[in-house]
């Protein structure tokens, strides 16, 4: 009587302690409730971190997000992406499903896996955002993670002299200039802009021109992030929007 009651005693305190939601980053289980720390590689433009998510369940789930930025860095920018959807704003607008015992990661469904954008646009501080993850039809069926973004020992390119990058008109309809007063930049510097998913759409030289035109018209409505790029670092980021 006393072993079946010490197994039965350990297999509440083990399915007590599973979680129905693991979270991964960089291959390590974060628990409910853990802060995952990070230190972003660019101070002025886009990181990205990709958070596996496994339902460990026997049904399938729809998962919603919710973010609550405790402490966002002033002038940084973040965004989320789950699935097709990228957002800016707290919450997600519909849920991504994912099928009993699946593990929805980076490394099976690339960019549709969850992923955060960050960029500090040149701030040296701390940034701390919160996430909670759970089932739309059974909402106890939750967990919780926070992330912690330290730029205060992030490097700059120490050839390029930073300064404004700018875009207008923005928001733009069929044709954006860009304007910079970036100095020493190599002969090979770039004016890149990438979809909103890090698809590079356009790549244009800059050379001794310190204003360049695009024309916008294969261009779908959306967000795209514009930077200057000089010995394959981006030194400035900053948004675009095209209707």
């Amino acid at each position: 009587m006393k072993k079946i009651l010490s197994i039965l005693f350990l297999f509440v305190i083990m399915t007590g302690f599973s979680q129905d939601l693991v979270i991964r980053y960089n291959g390590a289980i974060y628990d409910n409730n853990d802060t995952i720390f990070v230190k972003p590689r660019f101070l002025n433009s886009n990181d990205t971190y990709y958070i596996d998510i496994e339902n460990t369940t026997s049904q399938q789930l729809g998962i919603m997000v919710v973010r609550d930025p405790i402490l966002l860095l002033s002038g940084a920018t973040t965004q989320f992406c789950f699935g097709e959807s990228c957002l800016e704003g707290n919450v997600s607008t519909f849920p991504q499903m994912i099928n009993a015992g699946e593990n929805f990661s980076h490394a099976a469904f690339g960019d549709q896996a969850f992923h955060l954008y960050y960029n500090p646009n040149g701030g040296r501080d701390i940034s701390l955002l919160k996430f909670k993850l759970f089932d739309q039809t059974t909402p106890t069926i939750e967990t919780n993670f926070y992330i912690h973004l330290d730029s205060r020992d992030v490097a700059v390119s120490e050839n390029a002299t930073l300064g404004n990058l700018n875009a207008f008109p923005n928001p733009a309809t069929t044709k954006v200039t860009f304007e910079h007063n970036i100095a020493n930049l190599s002969p090979e510097a770039l004016l890149v802009i990438r979809s909103i998913t890090g698809s590079v759409i356009t790549k244009e030289l800059i050379g001794n021109n310190n204003k360049l035109s695009i024309s916008l018209e294969n261009y779908n409505p959306g967000i795209y992030f514009y930077s200057i790029e000089n010995e394959g670092k981006a030194i400035v980021t900053k948004k675009l929007i095209v209707k």
